[in-house]
């Protein structure tokens, strides 16, 4: 997702291992919900506004946020789905998105080589007025480990997901501790990160957000 920049980490790095143990600003831009609240595409009637998820199921997040990158490449450190959630995550998002008929389950065009899987919108599905022409909605984060560096074999954190959603659900994800702002997000491209479920409450809640980021991109059809 566009240019790579030197990574800047909080706690355990400044470019991998030589840390920033205290919030940049840059976190605090991915991490304010109201970051485009300014623009007209982030306001109420904006069809890249139009909420999608069940709000009175999305509980705030319990804990701490993880630790996460504050550049490209985007991920979490630290937080990541234990293996057997991993596994039920990635397998149920693939049949939900295999079951819709316009989305492609296959190899990431924009991340990291380990990510998978991908859900790749068809092209005769048109996109909501305004939303930059992007295929690849959503992506599941292989896990990150320690000390491989950003190698091909490196994972952005396994079972994060980076997603297209709308402004309103995207403040809503991120206010209530849930996700991030991806840095390449702009007002055109509402991109977050959601972190890892680490348990069957939040599994539910990133099942749905996959299911809001669906609903959104293919909401010019409707």
């Amino acid at each position: 997702m566009g240019e790579c920049e030197p990574v800047v980490m909080d706690k355990r790095g400044l470019v991998e291992k030589v840390g920033w143990p205290w919030m940049t600003d840059r976190k605090r831009q991915l991490r304010d919900p109201a970051h485009f609240a300014a623009s007209p595409h982030a306001r109420p009637g904006s069809p890249l506004a139009t909420p999608f998820l069940d709000l009175t199921q999305l509980p705030p997040r319990a804990g701490p946020r993880p630790v996460t990158h504050d550049k490209c490449p985007h991920g979490m450190l630290e937080h990541q789905s234990p293996p057997e959630m991993l596994e039920r995550f990635k397998r149920a998002a693939t049949e939900a998105m295999r079951a819709k008929g316009d989305v492609a389950v296959g190899a990431t065009t924009v991340s990291i080589q380990t990510t998978y899987p991908c859900f790749h919108l068809h092209p005769s599905v048109p996109l909501p007025p305004g939303l930059i022409e992007f295929r690849e909605f959503a992506h599941v984060h292989a896990p990150f480990v320690d000390g491989e560096g950003w190698t091909h074999a490196q994972g952005g954190g396994g079972g994060s997901t980076h997603l297209c959603v709308s402004h309103a659900d995207a403040s809503a994800l991120i206010e209530r501790g849930w996700g991030e702002w991806h840095p390449v997000a702009q007002p055109s491209m509402p991109h977050v990160m959601v972190y890892a479920p680490r348990d069957e409450g939040e599994l539910r809640v990133a099942l749905a957000a996959l299911e809001a980021s669906y609903a959104f991109v293919t909401s010019a059809k409707r």
